[in-house]
């Protein structure tokens, strides 16, 4: 898990989060291929939040077993 921000994710989940990085649009994390953001879409791999808390809240939705074309190639 590649983490630019502050944010102090539970180690539970760096095995899930390939990314997280803040810019001018807000906090964004990518999921490790094999999981998905729960909370934003059954094959999304991305959260997109403006503070640490909506972050962490969709980070706490990560699934494994995505089924999109990308994780099953």
């Amino acid at each position: 898990m590649k983490n630019e921000t502050s944010i102090k994710v539970p180690k539970k989940y760096h095995k899930m989060i390939e990314e997280i990085y803040h810019d001018s649009d807000g906090y964004w994390c990518h999921t490790e291929k094999g999981y998905y953001a729960a909370g934003m879409d059954n094959e999304c791999h991305t959260i997109h939040e403006d503070t640490h808390a909506y972050v962490l809240a969709q980070i706490r939705q990560i699934k494994s077993g995505c089924t999109c074309k990308e994780c099953n190639s």
